[in-house]
């Protein structure tokens, strides 16, 4: 059971490496049970990396991580939400191809 002190707390955010996963690469069964009893006590938990969509897509699958997270993660360092129920990633702000060549060409 949680302390009274997180009755208050709506959302948890968590990221991939490092916290989600050890340093096996393993997402660590304890882990799970901790973000079951936060989804217990109506807290949701969101996994939000900096990994790219197709890495977090994989982890998603082997891990069954849908289990016990919400179902939506954000990913590729906060540029995108992808909605695991509907397949669908919702890209927040794409690189103009014209800037990008120009920071390409200085580098």
């Amino acid at each position: 059971m949680l302390s009274k002190n997180f009755e208050q707390v709506k959302y948890a955010f968590f990221d991939v490496d490092g916290t989600i996963l050890n340093e096996n690469l393993e997402v660590p069964k304890e882990l799970l049970n901790c973000i079951s009893e936060l989804k217990k006590n109506n807290v949701i938990s969101i996994i939000c990396t900096g990994r790219s969509l197709p890495s977090m897509k994989e982890l998603w699958d082997k891990w069954s991580l849908g289990e016990v997270f919400y179902h939506k993660f954000i990913c590729n360092n906060g540029n995108c939400i992808y909605d695991t129920r509907h397949g669908e990633a919702h890209i927040l702000r794409e690189i103009d191809l014209e800037k990008f060549e120009k920071l390409y060409k200085l580098s």
